[in-house]
């Protein structure tokens, strides 16, 4: 039919006032309402399946990484993070199965996979008035946690000389780990003196010199491809919106509780002084200022990570622990943003060093990572903290004895030379 037969015909429907036309155009009314409806339907179940996939997805990735860190809370740390997506275990006909192996696929036997199921109800709309029951949404996902890598001393500059330095009659022990140097320099790692340093391995890009009749226990491999910065991903946390907190310097014995939690910012810095006790509780502690804690403190801290950064283009912060029998005892987070990581310095920083200074009783249980500025070790340091102390800087130099080591269960730190954790189904 042509389109002026067609214009007719609509024109004779118009004009139609015997009722028929009426109840087809209602009948088609109710039609076209029954496709929005479906339409509307289609377009829910597509969000709703889309957010408990993603909840799934993340909260296995995550269960995964805690268990590669050796948290035995895995169900715990996945569920959390599904939390954050709205899919709250128990919670208006949520449930959030966690099986580590997975309960079916390719990955059942594997002790490292954590499989994650999300069961939500899903609202009907327009299908309802139809008579439809709502419907089920699930999502599955299986993560593998990786292996963790052995590095316990790693620096990252990819040229200088003497990335890594030991100085005359030091003691460097990396108990049970390695040591790893990015830089190609003829000095790549340096060793003075009757130094000692004793690993599980020394991994060079570049080459070893030596100086003087030191010992080195465990091979040394030159040549090595470079390693990547283990914690790159990890960025400074949302922070710009919270007021500063005073005091900045701590002149009495006090309990440091961020009372904006999980995160509390000091705006000019935050030094402890001398002959003072200081506990910090669990929480982020940004510093915008230097961080220092003075001679003859005591200071605790379970669960804190301190982040030296700013808001803006000034400066980035720098760590100095002075000498004179400091009392340290410090300890990461087992789980969170800042899992394994006890001093984060922003990788804006210029050049410029950290300074542990002799004396000192600093056991470190996380991650001093420092990744764009050098860490000095000077006399007498004891970075023992129960064995898991990992340093990261951009160089290495000690000029006194360190322990430090990777035996680390509980504490998610990661390392060169491991495996990383994957979204596998």
């Amino acid at each position: 039919m042509r389109l002026g037969g067609l214009l007719a015909v609509g024109r004779a429907l118009r004009a139609d006032r015997a009722g028929a036309t009426a109840i087809t155009t209602g009948l088609l009314m109710v039609v076209g309402l029954g496709f929005v409806g479906l339409g509307v339907d289609v377009g829910a179940a597509y969000n709703a399946r889309r957010a408990a996939q993603n909840a799934a997805d993340s909260a296995a990735f995550s269960g995964a990484a805690a268990a590669m860190g050796g948290d035995p809370n895995v169900a715990l740390q996945a569920r959390a993070v599904a939390d954050r997506y709205g899919m709250v275990h128990g919670e208006d006909g949520v449930t959030v199965e966690v099986n580590s192996p997975a309960s079916r696929g390719a990955y059942a036997a594997n002790p490292q996979a954590v499989e994650v199921i999300v069961t939500r109800p899903m609202k009907r709309f327009f299908a309802a008035f139809l008579g439809a029951e709502e419907g089920v949404v699930r999502a599955r996902a299986v993560a593998v946690a990786g292996s963790a890598g052995d590095g316990c001393i790693i620096a990252l500059n990819p040229s200088v000389g003497d990335a890594i330095l030991i100085n005359g009659g030091v003691t460097v022990t990396a108990a049970g780990c390695s040591v790893y140097s990015n830089s190609a320099s003829n000095r790549s790692m340096t060793a003075n003196g009757p130094s000692t340093v004793d690993a599980k391995s020394v991994e060079l890009v570049g080459q070893l010199l030596r100086n003087g009749p030191g010992v080195i226990t465990g091979p040394v491999n030159t040549g090595v491809p470079t390693v990547a910065d283990p914690y790159r991903d990890v960025g400074v946390p949302a922070y710009a919106h919270l007021p500063c907190e005073t005091p900045h310097i701590i002149t009495s014995g006090q309990t440091l509780n961020p009372q904006r939690k999980p995160i509390v910012v000091y705006c000019t810095g935050l030094t402890v002084q001398t002959l003072q006790t200081v506990t910090f509780n669990p929480g982020i502690y940004v510093v915008e200022g230097p961080l220092i804690f003075n001679g003859n403190v005591v200071v605790r801290g379970d669960g804190v990570t301190f982040v030296m950064t700013n808001r803006g283009t000034g400066p980035i912060p720098s760590v100095t622990v002075n000498g004179a029998s400091a009392d340290i005892e410090l300890s990461a987070p087992s789980s969170g943003p800042m899992g394994g990581i006890l001093f984060y310095q922003d990788g804006r920083a210029g050049s410029g060093s950290n300074i542990f200074n002799g004396g000192s009783r600093a056991r470190f249980r996380g991650a001093l990572y420092f990744p764009s500025q050098a860490v000095i070790f000077n006399g007498g340091t004891d970075v023992t903290s129960g064995g898991c102390t990992q340093l990261i800087a951009n160089r290495i130099t000690f000029n006194g004895a360190a322990r430090l080591a990777m035996d680390c269960a509980g504490m998610p730190l990661r390392g060169p030379g491991g495996s990383r954790t994957e979204l596998v189904e």
